[in-house]
């Protein structure tokens, strides 16, 4: 049956990660957390140090204008239904390509440059190693567990709608669903204006309960500042876009322990300071996480987690307004794709139609 041979492979799987866990143990010490977490600081130290030697020479800036040069070629292809269609020879766009490419190519030929770049390389392989720490039974475990994945994903699924379809017929789904103007969302991106806008947010009942009217100005803020400055479709990550949300934040918040704490976290991104001590203000601390860690959701969930923070939906929702929905992995919505509740769908429809759609 099934089962049957899920079992003998998930025995053979047992096996080999025992002897994979052994081998594992003796590459780490026993201050492994100490030594990972101080690795970790100081690549983020030399990160900053970076930043800030890159925008003493204005490279940064420069790397922006490159890579929007280089989206706009990839918008320009993809409506061609090619992967991308470059600017032709002198014309102005071109021309400025060329000349960015140099300056860059230029500055990293800096020695200064070239020490960073070899420090930071060195600590991420370092990071690599103890996070991803190798043995000789890492290729068999992923071919049994290759082997099993289909079995698993199907009883997985199966299992999921079961216990949806269960707690479906006993409770109502909650209320969280929020509300903004919709038409104002699409007159800012169509005309591409570029500056922070209140789409005039409102939260969930859920949400106005449980927070402090401070908290949930914040809330408010932050989403405005990264529905007025998201990721793109095209997915790409910068990091003067993340510095103008929270530049954003700090103009439209009001006077308070907030915006102070936000302020001493900018400074630290800039690295103006090596200094930041994470908030226990729930909401703050799960803006922050996003902010740090807002290349993906299972880094965000890492964090949340190692942090002991709570309200963990909090910087997942921040997570979702800047990547867009298009955007989002498939391991983060396959719980409603996967899903074969009629209910949580007619949910979903019902709170589209209701909010955007019918206006």
């Amino acid at each position: 049956t099934v089962f049957d041979t899920l079992l003998l492979r998930l025995e053979e799987v047992d096996n080999l990660n025992k002897m994979r866990c052994n081998d594992l143990g003796k590459q780490k010490s026993s201050t492994y957390k100490v030594e990972y977490e101080q690795i970790q600081e100081n690549l983020e130290k030399l990160r900053r140090e970076l930043y800030k030697f890159e925008s003493k020479y204005d490279v940064t800036s420069k790397r922006s204008e490159l890579q929007e040069i280089k989206n706009q070629e990839k918008q320009n292809g993809e409506r061609k239904g090619k992967e991308r269609e470059y600017f032709k020879k002198n014309t102005l766009e071109y021309k400025r390509k060329k000349e960015l490419k140099q300056i860059i190519e230029e500055f990293e030929k800096n020695s200064e440059y070239g020490q960073y770049k070899e420090k930071i390389e060195r600590l991420e392989e370092q990071l690599r190693n103890y996070q991803f720490g190798y043995t000789q039974y890492d290729t068999s475990i992923n071919e049994q567990f290759n082997r099993v994945s289909e079995y698993i994903h199907d009883l997985v699924k199966k299992t999921t709608n079961y216990f949806i379809s269960k707690n479906n017929k006993a409770t109502e789904l909650p209320n969280i669903s929020f509300e903004l103007d919709i038409r104002k969302l699409a007159e800012y991106y169509s005309i591409k204006i570029q500056q922070y806008t209140d789409f005039l947010i409102q939260l969930p009942k859920i949400f106005v309960d449980k927070f402090s009217e401070e908290e949930q100005t914040l809330l408010k803020v932050a989403l405005n500042s990264i529905l007025s400055s998201p990721q793109g479709r095209l997915g790409n990550y910068s990091e003067q876009n993340i510095l103008d949300i929270l530049i954003n934040i700090g103009k439209e918040l009001p006077d308070g322990s907030e915006k102070t704490i936000l302020r001493e976290y900018y400074k630290y991104r800039k690295a103006e300071t090596d200094i930041f001590s994470f908030p226990e203000n729930q909401v703050l601390a799960n803006l922050i996480v996003f902010l740090m860690k807002l290349q993906g959701h299972e880094q965000i969930n890492k964090m949340l987690v190692a942090k002991n923070i709570t309200q963990k939906q909090i910087a997942l929702m921040l997570y979702g307004a800047y990547v867009g929905f298009a955007n989002m992995p498939k391991t983060f919505t396959n719980i409603i794709f996967d899903s074969n509740s009629e209910k949580m769908f007619e949910y979903i429809d019902n709170y589209l139609f209701n909010n955007y759609l019918k206006q």
